[in-house]
């Protein structure tokens, strides 16, 4: 309905820095592990340099979020954050119509709050498990294990870049925060005005859910999501309560959003379903 079509333009410019986010991960990568290539020069890893070797992989620990940050991982995040801005205005502008304008300034300071908090999660924690440990683990393992500078050189190719798995790491970090941090914002606007009524939103993905699926494009009573909680699924997160249900939907990596809309277009949706 055209109603809605604020939040479906949310919704696709949310996926669109998503993905730009993830292609910008793989670059890091790139860049990432050919530092750490030119880093192991350093690196004599024979028999008799094992302590020498062994002091200085202990001391690439200190350099190598510096490294990430060189490599474009920080800006990848702040170019991510700064396009959600455009996402709230989205959101918002769908409410115009309902009086979210008397409230702009709290809900502008609130959701940059917010993204600041995704902000200190994906720069100060989310590196340290996607990057910094693999790296040095593998580093500090090959030493210690006698292995040569090739394989050394393989190995953190591997664990960096070709597995994906750094790059997926972050990327699904970064995803999940943010549509948790959308269906919270929605929510926040929708509770201070007032709205009793959702729109289970949501596009059908290969990994959808069943109880998502059935969901998807209908609208629903608060009393009636409320009751969900109450509910067992796959993928429901433990300890999901008729409060959090809101935000937590379907669980685990759920990407879909209850959108608070007004009782007149709940009616209109029930209608045509």
């Amino acid at each position: 309905m055209e109603e809605l079509e604020f939040l479906e333009q949310a919704e696709v410019k949310q996926e669109k820095l998503l993905n730009g986010f993830m292609l910008n991960m793989k670059k890091v990568a790139r860049a990432f592990l050919d530092a750490m290539i030119d880093l192991m020069d350093d690196l004599e890893m024979s028999r008799d340099s094992k302590m020498n070797d062994w002091k200085t992989v202990t001391r690439y620990r200190l350099y190598l979020r510096s490294y990430l940050a060189t490599a474009g991982y920080d800006a990848a995040v702040n170019e991510l954050l700064t396009g959600m801005k455009d996402v709230i205005i989205s959101i918002e502008s769908y409410y115009e119509p309902y009086g979210v304008s008397k409230y702009s300034t709290f809900f502008q300071q609130a959701g940059q709050e917010a993204l600041d908090r995704v902000k200190i999660q994906l720069i100060d924690v989310i590196p340290e498990t996607a990057f910094i440990e693999p790296v040095s683990q593998a580093l500090e393992n090959a030493v210690m294990r006698g292995q040569s500078l090739a394989d050394l050189r393989k190995q953190v190719r591997e664990v960096v870049h070709t597995s994906e798995l750094p790059a997926n790491y972050v990327f699904h970090q970064a995803k999940q925060s943010l549509w948790m941090f959308h269906r919270n914002y929605s929510t926040s606007i929708g509770t201070t005005l007032d709205l009793a009524h959702y729109y289970y939103d949501g596009v059908a993905v290969a990994h959808s859910r069943n109880w998502c699926i059935k969901k998807k494009g209908k609208a629903f009573t608060k009393q009636e999501i409320e009751s969900w909680a109450d509910e067992e699924w796959q993928g429901k997160i433990p300890g999901t309560t008729k409060e959090s249900i809101f935000w937590l939907c379907g669980g685990y990596n759920c990407i879909d959003v209850l959108r608070p809309i007004t009782k007149e277009l709940y009616n209109r949706l029930n209608q045509n379903n």
